[in-house]
């Protein structure tokens, strides 16, 4: 069973199911366009890593604190019987000391944010032609934004092709120049040699997910991804049908009139 929803699933962008579903895109991707570039080229998984910024929290959406979770108990624990100890010492001796009490405080983390892109490379010079990034809310906020706008500026002034898909509604649009309308949803395809032309596919929570080409070496032939499939076979092997809460309103923040057509299209599912 695919996902319910005809395009972009909007309970999928919270942060809980982010994560999974962005790196399970990232190796579909890999694994559709791969047979089809050899023996020309080859798809590499590629990651960028993003320092935690404390001034900007959603830096770190879909990154779970293990470090806290695995030390937090038996420090605690620790701390009372060592205490406890201390206390029964002092009591048996003729003079009163002032035993020190422990403050609670945190110590910086170093936590990072992986981020993970494909490349495809040319199998004869490794040169990379096209690369593909599927934006996360590391890209869109914050200081992550700011590194990847200047990566993308990069690869804008190359002769790299770039395919950059936003399926997060929430946090502001790539910039582009040409279209001022609004949309939930964007895919960019950027071939270099089209540039500063590019093909701009902006989808709403209500249409379905586009199909666009990837684009190679100008005597090769682009090849078509369709996103829905490839979501929809993620959204099964994944077990978000057994997961997801359709009751509750989905997480990022919608308008009314947007969660009035959610509850509309579910209830005529009997979701609700």
């Amino acid at each position: 069973m695919g996902s319910p929803f005809p395009g972009m699933n909007p309970y999928l962008e919270n942060s809980a199911a982010w994560s999974n579903l962005h790196s399970r895109l990232i190796v579909a991707i890999a694994n559709l366009l791969g047979p089809q570039i050899r023996p020309k080229y080859r798809v590499v998984v590629e990651e960028a890593v993003y320092k935690r910024d404390e001034s900007d929290q959603a830096v770190l959406i879909g990154v779970p604190d293990v470090s806290v979770r695995q030390s937090s108990g038996q420090s605690s624990g620790q701390s009372s019987n060592l205490s406890a100890e201390s206390r029964e010492l002092s009591a048996q001796g003729n003079v009163a000391i002032a035993e020190p009490e422990p403050v609670a405080v945190t110590v910086p983390m170093p936590n990072t944010v992986r981020h993970h892109y494909l490349e495809i490379r040319s199998l004869q010079t490794s040169e990379v032609i096209t690369v593909i990034e599927i934006l996360s809310p590391v890209n869109k906020r914050g200081a992550g934004r700011q590194k990847y706008e200047s990566k993308r500026l990069e690869i804008l002034e190359s002769q790299t092709h770039l395919v950059e898909i936003d399926l997060l509604h929430k946090g502001q649009p790539m910039p582009v120049l040409g279209y001022g309308l609004e949309s939930h949803y964007r895919v960019l395809v950027s071939p270099s040699s089209d540039r500063p032309q590019a093909q701009l596919y902006p989808f709403n929570l209500q249409q379905s997910l586009p199909t666009f080409e990837i684009p190679l070496q100008p005597e090769d032939i682009a090849i078509a991804i369709a996103l829905k499939p490839l979501l929809d076979e993620i959204y099964e092997l994944s077990g978000y049908d057994l997961d997801v809460d359709y009751r509750q309103d989905p997480e990022p923040n919608w308008s009314p009139a947007e969660l009035e057509w959610i509850d509309q299209w579910l209830k005529s599912l009997e979701l609700r």
